[in-house]
C-alpha cells in the first residue's frame, strides 16, 4: 500500500516552499533580488498552491458512502438475463425465387 493521502498532500506543498525560500534567500544575498516582497512571496505562495493541487490530484479525498447514496454493504445478487431487445421496424424477409 502506498504512503498515506495526507503525507502526500503535505510533502506537495512543502516542497516548493523548502525549493524557492531558500533560492530567493540566496539570489537576494549573493545578487541583490529587486524584486518586492509580495512578488517573490507571492511567487512561493503560488508555487505552494499549485504543489498542494497536484497533491490533491495524486491522492484524491476520500468520498463517503453515505455521500454517493451507495448502501455501506451490499448483498450479493442473483445474475439476471435480459432478453435481448429488437429494433423498432425489422425490413421484411426476401424471399427467393418470386
Amino acid at each position: 500500500m502506498g504512503p498515506a493521502p495526507q503525507a502526500v498532500r503535505v510533502t506537495a506543498a512543502a516542497v516548493p516552499v523548502a525549493l524557492w525560500l531558500p533560492y530567493f534567500a540566496l539570489v537576494a544575498l549573493g545578487y541583490g533580488l529587486d524584486w518586492s516582497l509580495e512578488l517573490w512571496s507571492g511567487t512561493v505562495v503560488l508555487a505552494t498552491l499549485a504543489g498542494l493541487a497536484l497533491g490533491l490530484l495524486a491522492a484524491p479525498p476520500s468520498v463517503p458512502a453515505v455521500a454517493t447514496g451507495e448502501p455501506t454493504v451490499r448483498e450479493p445478487t442473483e445474475p439476471t438475463l435480459r432478453e435481448p431487445t429488437e429494433p423498432a421496424s425489422r425490413p421484411a424477409p426476401v424471399q427467393a425465387g418470386r
